[in-house]
């Protein structure tokens, strides 16, 4: 096996194909990338048996072959060489030379026929969503994942996908995310799909903000494929039914206010430096006239009080959250301004932006004594 490409083309895919290992695997072939060069096309693979990304690479081919080799040093060293044209090539002994100009460096690779086999690409998308948007749904969606595997089908997010919409929805029991998207291929039947927080998670680092490109997307009986730039991004699905989450998002409420974004999460975020405690940082919202007030308090560290001009419609209330789950939300959302939606101190609170319908945030309220 031998090729040539530049340095910097093979640490990117080299940097995208390694967020498919796993750190703790104790199968020794795992913690390897699989190269295979076939003509002027390098394909690079790497899989915890969970997630497994292949990364396709145009370089200059001179002997077609396969080998693994440990991805840890191997990435290390690729990343310390100038950068410049890199001369890689494997001898019949699995023994493999990285050169450039001034550097020759030689490491021991592995037989391909140890690795995993790669599950196979479906012949037919379910639909293509921009890059830049399904980012963005991932961004807002993700940060309501469980992270505890009490009930694992929480541990991922639900894709709906039906007639141009693609509905997103994520929830650990404390809150939930709600984000719609639209997509130009009519899908008639229905396709509901948990795909696992992991893999959505490593899928946002990879992606990029590009408004000009698009993500495809594919479905087979358990696993989901993202198809994107260079990149083959697959994942099994979690089995299991999501629990009704219409079912639970209020339709009606008896306060209603309007916030400035920005200086909402700035006073969030100085109460909770005064209200740690444990796992939970509790605030609690006044809300009267058209002025809120967030104060809280800890008997071992001070309190804190402060007071935002809002816009309001409805009954007066007091209300307490865990800060983070607030802060949040707050971080994922564009809008300058949200909109809060209430139905007294111990029922869900519907998060929004103001300015845009396609996302909403329910976040249970604390009991306080």
């Amino acid at each position: 096996m031998e090729f040539y490409c530049s340095q910097e083309n093979l640490l990117s895919a080299i940097t995208i194909t390694q967020r498919g290992i796993s750190n703790k695997t104790t199968i020794p072939v795992l913690s390897g990338i699989l190269f295979s060069l076939k003509d002027n096309k390098l394909t690079i693979k790497a899989t915890d048996l969970e997630i497994a990304i292949e990364y396709n690479l145009t370089v200059k081919g001179i002997m077609d072959g396969e080998i693994i080799i440990q991805a840890k040093i191997f990435s290390d060293i690729i990343r310390k060489l100038p950068k410049e044209e890199i001369h890689f090539f494997v001898t019949e002994d699995k023994i493999v030379y990285i050169k450039s100009k001034t550097i020759s460096i030689q490491i021991t690779g592995q037989n391909s026929s140890e690795f995993p086999e790669f599950p196979k690409l479906p012949d037919t998308k379910v639909f293509s969503i921009s890059e830049y948007i399904f980012k963005s749904i991932l961004k807002q969606t993700t940060i309501s994942i469980a992270t505890e595997e009490i009930r694992p089908v929480l541990t991922g997010v639900l894709f709906q996908i039906k007639n141009n919409t693609f509905n997103v929805v994520a929830t650990d029991g404390h809150r939930l995310s709600y984000r719609i998207g639209i997509i130009e291929e009519e899908v008639v039947d229905e396709i509901k799909t948990i795909v696992p927080g992991k893999a959505v998670n490593e899928l946002q680092r990879i992606l990029v903000e590009d408004e000009d490109k698009n993500i495809d997307i594919y479905i087979n009986k358990n696993i989901i494929f993202f198809v994107f730039d260079q990149i083959i991004f697959s994942t099994r699905i979690i089995e299991g039914k999501y629990p009704p989450y219409e079912q639970i998002i209020p339709k009606e409420n008896k306060t209603l206010i309007k916030v400035n974004t920005k200086d909402f999460l700035s006073a969030i975020e100085r109460a909770e430096l005064l209200s740690r405690e444990g796992t939970k940082s509790l605030v609690k919202l006044s809300i009267k006239d058209n002025k809120l007030n967030i104060t809280s308090h800890n008997p071992n560290l001070g309190s804190s009080e402060e007071s935002l001009e809002i816009n309001k419609s409805g009954d007066d209330l007091i209300i307490s959250f865990n800060a983070k789950l607030i802060t949040d939300c707050l971080k994922v959302i564009d809008s300058n301004e949200i909109i809060m939606e209430f139905n007294g101190a111990f029922n869900p609170c519907v998060i929004k932006p103001s300015t845009e319908d396609n996302f909403l945030y329910l976040v249970l309220p604390l009991r306080t004594t």
